[in-house]
Parts: structure tokens; sequence; C-alpha cells
């Protein structure tokens, strides 16, 4: 059996947080913004043509990766034009099917639940407050100008969840939907569940030997809930 053939409901039965990612398992940022427009607009503010794979990449990431690379001023100033776009996008972010009952079942079932999210730390919690969530989220590690060169893959803010919620990575599951949240979930100790949620994903995500992929997070929410019966 392989590692993303591994037992959804073994993985639970040993977790006693689950963590999330933003953009994918939760809601859909960008689901009404044109990234690659976006993306566009936040290579006008580097000061100089970046290299070629960036200037053809769609993804505004990408350009916030690419800008911490140059100097400390250019990457603040990326990160405030993203940091904006992503709160004028949150009004309009798409809710992924089966995250608030993913978020629900996590505490009702006495986990404690998380995000770990390169996005925004400001958005995510506008995000949270809009759609009632806040109290049902006990720590919130994403992105902030102070820490936008350690995002993941780098394990930091996972490092920075577990610390906040004073838990040991043993007991610990990390949704996400890219592999460098895989990725960052191996260098942190923490089990990884990828989130295939569009064609080729499911491919992507098993490059990196997650602990199991899911195509809905509805799966993860009716496990946590099946795991609590049993």
């Amino acid at each position: 059996m392989s590692l993303t053939d591994a037992p959804l409901d073994a993985l639970l039965s040993r977790s006693r947080c689950v963590l999330l990612d933003f953009d994918g398992p939760v809601c859909s940022v960008f689901a009404a913004v044109d990234t690659a427009k976006l993306a566009d607009e936040l290579r006008r503010l580097l000061p100089a043509a970046p290299p070629p794979e960036i200037a053809a990449s769609t993804d505004p990431m990408a350009v916030l990766y690419h800008a911490q690379t140059i100097d400390h001023a250019t990457a603040r100033k990326i990160e405030a034009a993203l940091t904006t776009a992503e709160h004028d996008a949150i009004a309009l972010a798409r809710p992924t099917v089966g995250a608030v009952e993913t978020i629900h079942a996590a505490v009702h079932t006495g986990r404690r639940a998380g995000i770990v999210s390169n996005n925004a730390e400001t958005a995510i919690r506008v995000y949270l407050d809009a759609h009632k969530l806040s109290p049902h989220i006990d720590v919130v590690a994403a992105r902030t100008p102070e820490n936008a060169a350690r995002l993941k893959p780098w394990p930091d803010l996972l490092f920075a969840a577990l610390a906040q919620l004073d838990a040991e990575p043993s007991t610990t599951v990390f949704v996400g939907d890219s592999p460098s949240d895989v990725m960052a979930a191996h260098a942190a100790g923490v089990a990884a569940i990828g989130y295939a949620n569009k064609p080729g994903k499911r491919e992507r995500l098993s490059s990196q030997d997650p602990a199991r992929v899911i195509v809905s997070m509805d799966d993860l929410a009716i496990a946590l809930r099946r795991d609590h019966a049993t």
C-alpha cells in the first residue's frame, strides 16, 4: 500500500489538531480575480525585468517569491500590494464545499483547528469573521510582512502554529492542496493530507508522498465524525 493509500481514519484517530491551508481547503481566495492580471500588476512594481519563468507566471505568489530575492524594500512593496489584493478578493472568495463542516467536526470531536497559509493573515481573519468561523479557529499562522521570506515550503508557519497550540507534530494533521504544503508538513514532522481539488493535482501531490490524498473536504468531515463515533 502506498503512502497516499494510508487509511484516513487511522490518521485521524491519533490526531488532536487539524490544520488547514486557507486557499483551497477553506475557500478559493481569487475565485473572482484574474490572477494573471494581478501577477502583471505586481511585476510592474519590480525595479527590473524578472527572469523568464517569473515573467511568464500567472501566479502572484511567484512574483512575491522573486521579490524576496531582490531587496527588502521591493519585497515589502510587493507583499503590501498582494495583501491589498487579497483583502479586495476576500469579499468574493468562494467557500470550499465541506470546509465549514470539517472545521465544525474537528471542534465537535474535541480537536483543535487552525489555519496555516501563505496568504495574508489579516485577509484570512476578515474571511473567518465574515463566515463566523473565528470562534472555532484556535490559531492562524499566515503571511505577515515580517515572515514573508519564510513561507511554505519552509516549515516555519507550521512550527509557529504548533508552538501556539502547544501541540506535538505526531498528533497533528495538515491539509493542503499544493506540493509545497506537503513539503512543509514533512519538514515539520506533521502528517500531510493532500487535497486534490483540480485535475492533475492528485499526481502532483502524490509525488511528494503525503500520508493521504482526498478529493473532497466532505470526506474529511465525515471521517472526523466517524472517528468520534467509534
